[in-house]
């Protein structure tokens, strides 16, 4: 079926209520509701879901700036394109206990890492599947269009990228950083130093 569909330079994925997509997880798939993270390196689900095509994994506990997490690594299927027809197998952390009160079905996490598992990131299974995709290490996330693009760069639209260097934090707060020193970032303290006309 690979070769009957032309090669795609990305995948987009629309955007519901600014700060989520919809997708499909698991077999039979189920219908989730996931907050888009562009820091985690990894993805985790709050909802229990059943599933004949789930591998488990060992244990795992981190935090953010959503609370704290604690459960164990799985992996399963994900169906991210609109027409459902393609999953991904993801590996990410089923979540048994956490201090957070994230009202969602699951966080879908889209950073950067060098330390978590390949299988976690959605960018190393799409550069998998090359007979679809031929994508990129880049990500829009444009809420204005209500689209998330994973492998390339919208076209010019009155912006001007700009790269960062990345870094990442330990394996207790799981997440990619850029130096706020980068990008002129001035402390709330420093307000009297602010030039706003």
């Amino acid at each position: 079926i690979f070769t009957l569909i032309s090669l795609s330079l990305s995948l987009k994925i629309n955007i519901v209520d600014e700060d989520f997509i919809e997708v499909l997880v698991g077999n039979p798939p189920v219908p989730m509701k996931l907050l888009i993270d562009p820091v985690a390196p990894f993805s985790y689900m709050l909802k229990k879901f059943e599933s004949s095509t789930l591998l488990p994994f060992d244990a795992y506990k981190f935090s953010n700036s959503f609370g704290t997490f604690e459960g164990k690594w799985k992996s399963d299927f994900f169906y991210l394109t609109a027409d459902k027809i393609f999953p991904l197998r993801i590996k990410f952390l089923m979540v048994e206990q956490t201090t957070s009160v994230l009202d969602v079905d699951g966080v879908i996490g889209l950073g950067y890492s060098e330390k978590i598992d390949d299988d976690c990131s959605v960018f190393e299974q799409l550069h998998k599947m090359t007979d679809v995709f031929k994508i990129d290490n880049l990500m829009s996330y444009d809420k204005n269009k209500k689209l998330l693009t994973i492998g390339e760069l919208p076209k010019s639209d009155n912006y001007n990228p700009v790269k960062f260097p990345l870094f990442e934090g330990d394996s207790k707060y799981p997440a990619a950083f850029v130096n706020l020193t980068k990008i002129r970032f001035i402390n709330g303290k420093d307000r009297r130093d602010w030039n706003i006309n």
